[in-house]
């Protein structure tokens, strides 16, 4: 087996930003080998392996440059699963190994933990916990970002929690044993490397990201709001929310703009249910 070392990251505009410069960092380390018969492959690394090289390089917050690579989508990661869920009465549950780890998941991640370190700032590392009765889990974790240990989960629980009404849920997500690799990309084809299509960029013609459209998603949001399939207890479960709507166009504001964006939208719920 020997090391190929071309280097699958495109230039990319915003390499000033500390999780840019990551990636830019990134550009050296070996990705792609080649098999005794000469066939290219992709080999992931650790994500304890990822944040000890980035630190190494000389990143200041290389577990949070990591997450917001994965969240842009330009990282992608796969791992072993557990998730459950209770909604509506109804119980489902699947596990699994080498699934794909969506960006909608990661960039719930980072909004649970924005959620978290935003209610007790100035305490040190948030310990915030909330019971999955239905589930079966008490004082669970709503958030765990543990690269070290290869893995991360979130624990929501939302809803009428007293009535247990149609709107109420639970739902456990957690993965392990979790590696990350580039997203596949070819400098001179439209295939990665491994002959899956060229993901679309995250900027367009102009070097701009894509712009939200707020009034678009209050209007989704206020939809499954009124149609019962959203029942948010808080501004926080409006803010990850918008996050998971927002990530499906590959649209990934700050935990700060999605806040102010939340606010407004979680106060016209209270105010309907006044009425």
């Amino acid at each position: 087996m020997f090391e190929m070392s071309e280097q699958p990251f495109p230039p990319d505009p915003d390499d000033h930003k500390p999780h840019r410069v990551a990636l830019r960092a990134m550009e050296s380390w070996h990705w792609r080998f080649a098999d005794p018969d000469g066939v290219l492959f992709t080999a992931g690394k650790e994500l304890a392996v990822v944040v000890s090289k980035l630190a190494m390089a000389g990143q200041d917050d290389p577990k949070a440059d990591l997450l917001e690579l994965l969240c842009e989508g330009l990282l992608q990661a796969s791992g072993s699963f557990i998730w459950k869920k209770h909604q509506g009465g109804q119980y489902f549950g699947l596990e699994g190994h080498n699934e794909t780890i969506t960006t909608r998941q990661w960039c719930v991640l980072r909004e649970l933990i924005a959620q978290t370190e935003e209610e007790l700032a100035g305490n040190g590392w948030p310990d915030v916990t909330t019971d999955l009765e239905e589930l079966g889990y008490k004082n669970t974790e709503i958030c765990e970002w543990k690269p070290d240990d290869n893995r991360f989960s979130t624990a929501i629980c939302s809803g009428d929690h007293a009535s247990r009404g149609p709107s109420y849920k639970e739902e456990l997500l957690s993965f392990y044993d979790i590696s990350v690799c580039p997203a596949p990309m070819s400098a001179d084809t439209d295939e990665g490397f491994d002959g899956s299509p060229k993901p679309v960029s995250l900027v367009d013609k102009g070097g701009r990201p894509p712009a939200a459209n707020w009034e678009l998603a209050a209007l989704e949001l206020a939809g499954r709001y009124y149609k019962g399939d959203f029942k948010p207890s808080s501004k926080a479960d409006v803010q990850r929310e918008l996050a998971a709507y927002l990530a499906e166009s590959d649209i990934h504001p700050s935990a700060s703009t999605l806040g102010n964006h939340a606010k407004p939208i979680f106060e016209a719920f209270q105010e309907w249910d006044r009425d």
